[in-house]
């Protein structure tokens, strides 16, 4: 059952994360498909307020970078 105020967030873009579809309720979970190709699962309030904006790959692309 979804809450009355839901937004459904299927196919919107944020960083490199694609929603893909709802997985939990409460709190509001959606799987989402990163650029890289992994499937990973983030909160609703993470993905609109933009703490995530990856599978964790580019946290890793970054780390290298920086260690060169």
């Amino acid at each position: 059952m979804r809450a009355k105020n839901f937004i459904d967030l299927a196919g919107r873009r944020f960083g490199r994360l694609t929603a893909v579809s709802v997985q939990a309720v409460e709190p509001t979970r959606w799987l989402c498909k990163c650029d890289c190709g992994a499937d990973t699962v983030k909160r609703y309030q993470h993905l609109i307020g933009g703490l995530s904006r990856s599978c964790g790959c580019l946290r890793r692309e970054v780390a290298t970078t920086n260690m060169r």
